[in-house]
């Protein structure tokens, strides 16, 4: 219940708060090239996109823009398929934007941006972008392409996946187009491996990996736009036993002692990929940040968490998100650094030349 409530506050928050209504209406154009892509499945999913954070992000790209002073259109809907000769910011959604429900959406997706390009317009994500978004196994083939450390990863298709015996037990599942700690799944044996495997084909899952298990107790989660690291916070994992290190699994959050050693490599390796925009999941083994990073995931479009405010420091991060009368409570704060990454990336992309 706590997440409807902190996204209907937050959308009030944009709307009467952060928007300056006045000069969004000055500001747009039906002649301008920057295009603000909103709503894509219009009027399709009506509740389901007030609901999510989608929303959230899209008008977090408009006040960006606003704020800038940069003339705009907004473009609802399936409209988008006329627009050419554009610059088009939008957000990348499976949810909203592969209308057809496919299981293994990647493709579709990155269909969509390739064809937006094809009509001579710059698109923020772009397709290089895109083809990264909640694609495990194209992430897998660039780490591998391009030399970025990782655990040790196999791809694997519904005729090896019974048959897997690569990695000693307990090792990792991964559903390639998953995000945050969905999708996962902790193989201790056999019967483990035949029960998950029967399961992701039965729902159509027929490209999976398989991960080794690093051991660490946290991993660090950094948040690259253009040539800066903006965040980064730890994730600690206080369980003996391995499990996933998401706020919603119970780790706590540590804001600081970011490894300054490896600031310069996460930017290079973005650089690498060809991302403007990056979120890393990172661990070391034994947790020696002394030792080269590896890279659990990439992904090129994020929602970073904002820091606890220093008078809730001590309660655990999930505990955070249910207060909502307090002095910065998570509602603003998670629209304030969603608007900061909107700003950071539109001035990135206008340094870059593109906007």
């Amino acid at each position: 219940m706590y997440k409807y409530i902190n996204q209907f506050l937050g959308l009030i928050y944009l709307f009467f708060v952060k928007l300056n209504w006045i000069k969004a209406i000055k500001l747009h154009s039906k002649k301008a090239d920057l295009i603000i892509w909103g709503w894509p499945n219009y009027p399709n999913q009506s509740f389901e996109y007030i609901g999510r954070s989608i929303i959230v992000a899209e008008i977090a790209n408009l006040i960006a823009v606003v704020n800038a002073g940069l003339p705009y259109r907004l473009v609802i809907g399936r409209k988008i398929g006329g627009i050419k000769d554009s610059k088009i910011i939008y957000q990348v959604s499976h949810e909203f934007l592969n209308i057809y429900k496919f299981t293994h959406y990647p493709p579709f997706l990155l269909g969509l941006a390739k064809a937006l390009e094809s009509q001579n317009n710059t698109i923020f994500l772009s397709s290089k972008e895109v083809a990264f978004w909640e694609n495990k196994d194209y992430m897998q083939e660039q780490f591998l392409k391009l030399g970025i450390s990782h655990p040790k990863t196999f791809v694997l298709n519904s005729s090896t996946l019974k048959t897997f015996n690569q990695l000693p037990y307990p090792y990792i599942i991964k559903e390639v187009n998953s995000q945050g700690s969905k999708g996962l799944h902790k193989i201790e044996n056999l019967v483990d491996l035949v029960h998950i495997a029967d399961d992701l084909l039965a729902r159509g899952e027929h490209i999976i990996l398989a991960q080794q298990i690093v051991k660490m107790t946290r991993d660090i989660r950094v948040t690259i736009v253009g040539n800066e690291v903006i965040f980064a916070y730890w994730r600690i994992n206080h369980d003996k036993e391995w499990r996933p290190t998401s706020t919603s699994r119970g780790s706590s959050v540590d804001f600081g002692n970011f490894p300054e050693k490896w600031r310069n490599y996460f930017i290079e390796i973005t650089q690498k990929m060809e991302l403007s925009s990056a979120a890393y999941d990172v661990c070391w083994e034994n947790d020696d940040v002394q030792t080269e990073p590896m890279i659990l995931e990439v992904s090129p479009s994020f929602q970073p968490n904002p820091s606890l405010p220093e008078h809730l420091s001590t309660i655990p991060y999930k505990d955070y998100k249910t207060i909502f009368f307090t002095k910065k409570p998570y509602f603003k704060e998670r629209i304030n650094i969603m608007i900061l990454v909107a700003e950071k990336k539109l001035a990135f992309h206008r340094a870059s030349g593109k906007i």
